[in-house]
């Protein structure tokens, strides 16, 4: 064991002295000191897309100046009025800041940070909480309705109306929008739960398709609710990805792309004739998915260089009408990008 040396424990001791007075004077003279009001503000039951204020107290106990600085809050919800604030001994001063509740119902909690010149409060942190409030609300409000293109089924997407109040209430018959949608209201709970179910009536062409509900109700506080049903813009036949990229016009060693091509209709897919019109690569095909899902395998060889004064691309056929043929563009890095959509091609 070392042995420690006089002037060694002299100067230890002193720096524990120095320590201990520094500790014990932190808030002595010369520093400020940050007295805060309340670090949680519980706002309670409020509605959806509220718009609240907060008043937060902040007070120099100290005897030098009091620096806010760094402001920030944890989501864009919660908007202080100002980013930095300084506060002289002796003083009180507010800093205001502003939040807005989600459109979701249920519990939130979220925050503001700040930090201080005050060596023993340094990283302030206020939390706000509380819960988000519907008397009468559809849940969901926006459901997705999982139809596949050019085919038409009696496939529905369920919403439950729920009423949260004391008072029973009496929901009307929905009306559509939309008379290429349908929709059938239902009892669960008297007075206090339905159900809607929501359909497509008839086929729809591809691209994204809405059909908005209105429900009328007895309440006071909600006399109406409205519910969507959405329809997903999705082609018969996608490739991805929807080009095949190199990192560069010259690549030095051999080289395999994937390109996924997947049928999302109730017909049975095939893709076949897989080519591309480079010199030495090669594409193979592979069925994954019992007429889903086919993988292209674009093999480049070493030394391969693209050239840069034409178009290059594989090219597959599909037995759906829409895309009899399947281009989808070779490209590099460092050229500019070829046509990036597999054009159906007759």
């Amino acid at each position: 064991m070392m042995r420690m040396t006089r002037e060694a424990m002299v100067l230890g001791r002193v720096g524990l002295i120095i320590a201990l007075a520094f500790a014990g004077n932190v808030h002595g003279a010369g520093f400020p000191r940050l007295v805060l009001g309340e670090a949680l503000q519980d706002f309670g039951k409020v509605a959806p897309r509220s718009e609240l204020q907060v008043a937060l107290s902040l007070t120099n106990a100290g005897t030098s100046r009091l620096e806010i600085r760094q402001v920030h809050g944890s989501c864009s919800c919660v908007r202080p009025r100002v980013l930095f604030l300084d506060v002289m001994p002796g003083t009180n001063a507010t800093l205001l800041i502003g939040f807005i509740t989600s459109d979701l119902s249920g519990p939130f909690t979220e925050s503001l940070s700040f930090t201080s010149n005050d060596p023993a409060h340094p990283d302030i942190t206020v939390q706000f909480r509380g819960t988000v409030f519907r008397r009468v609300e559809a849940v969901p409000d926006f459901a997705v309705l999982a139809i596949t293109p050019d085919s038409w089924t009696n496939e529905t997407v369920a919403v439950r109306i729920l009423n949260h109040g004391d008072t029973a209430i009496s929901v009307s018959e929905p009306v559509a929008a939309n008379n290429a949608f349908a929709a059938a209201l239902s009892t669960i709970r008297p007075g206090y739960e339905f159900g809607l179910e929501m359909r497509a009536a008839r086929a729809l062409p591809n691209g994204n398709h809405y059909g908005r509900f209105t429900l009328k109700t007895s309440s006071i506080e909600v006399p109406q609710i409205e519910v969507t049903a959405y329809v997903p813009g999705l082609s018969a036949v996608v490739a991805s990805p929807r080009r095949v990229v190199l990192p560069s016009l010259r690549i030095i060693e051999a080289s395999v792309r994937a390109v996924f091509i997947r049928g999302t209709t109730d017909q049975r897919l095939v893709v076949s004739d897989p080519v591309c019109d480079l010199p030495g690569v090669k594409v193979t095909l592979e069925e994954r998915g019992e007429g889903r899902l086919f993988v292209a395998l674009v093999r480049f060889p070493g030394g391969f260089e693209l050239p840069a004064e034409r178009k290059a691309e594989v090219v597959l056929r599909t037995n759906h009408p829409q895309f009899p043929m399947l281009r989808i563009p070779v490209v590099a890095v460092d050229r500019p990008r070829g046509d990036e959509s597999p054009a159906a091609k007759p």
